[in-house]
């Protein structure tokens, strides 16, 4: 329990930090509207959000990796052989829907870098343009690295056990999966604060045309919005079933 404990204070932590930094981006877009300077104090904003959604990708990508490699010790039950068959049936739905909205999020990522590319060198003549440009491809690519990672983690982890019962009474990666909610929970409010930015809307529509970027946007935010949502149950179902003794037939 102590070792769910770290990772729910981490997780917190990560949350309240993400937060913040959030609110920073409103008081800083809030100041642009009384500057004479509103373009340099939008660039500012845009820098803070772009930093705060790559420092969460990046712990939240590393951390993946590391639970990854503690849930190795676990034994693999493909989904045929778990012997309850609502659990194989939800193992599955869970499944699918995590895959279907990773489609969701690679299609909208890879539209958003590509557009974020041809803006900023476009205008690299300014050096804070190109900066925050650069930042937006970073965070789209960090991003769908993530989302891949961490979908890839769940397919597997829903599938694994312990072994026996030493490993359930250590409980091997439940401080990251514990972690890993709260960081998707993290992800959740930073994606769902995204849509309303108007420099993003600014330059992925200048590239792509205002109505057509609005119907990229709304066909694919909402499954974006559904894949961290969604993550977190499956994580849930993980952090409660792995650590049992046996789902075979």
């Amino acid at each position: 329990m102590c070792q769910a404990h770290r990772g729910l204070f981490a997780g917190l932590l990560l949350l309240v930090l993400t937060l913040v930094a959030v609110s920073c981006y409103f008081v800083v877009r809030q100041n642009a509207f009384n500057a004479a300077s509103s373009e340099r104090h939008q660039l500012y904003a845009s820098f803070i959000t772009y930093c705060t959604q790559l420092s969460v990708l990046a712990v939240s990508t590393s951390a993946v990796v590391i639970a990854a490699a503690k849930f190795r010790q676990l034994r693999f039950v493909p989904s045929a052989d778990v012997d309850c068959p609502s659990a194989r049936s939800s193992i599955m739905l869970e499944t699918s829907l995590l895959i279907a909205a990773l489609t969701a999020v690679a299609l909208l990522e890879c539209f958003r870098a590509v557009s974020a590319v041809i803006s900023f060198t476009s205008s690299s003549d300014d050096a804070d343009v190109v900066v925050v440009g650069v930042l937006a491809v970073a965070t789209s690519t960090l991003s769908f690295i993530e989302a891949s990672v961490q979908t890839v983690f769940i397919v597997d982890a829903l599938r694994r056990v312990v072994r026996s019962t030493g490993q359930q009474r250590r409980k091997p990666g439940r401080t990251l999966v514990t972690f890993l909610l709260l960081a998707n929970v993290s992800l959740f409010v930073v994606t769902l604060f995204e849509v309303e930015r108007p420099e993003n809307i600014a330059i992925h529509s200048a590239v792509c045309g205002s109505m057509a970027w609005y119907i990229i946007e709304r066909a694919a935010f909402p499954l974006s919005i559904f894949y961290r949502f969604h993550s977190v149950i499956c994580l849930s179902n993980i952090w409660n079933s792995a650590y049992t003794l046996s789902r075979e037939k």
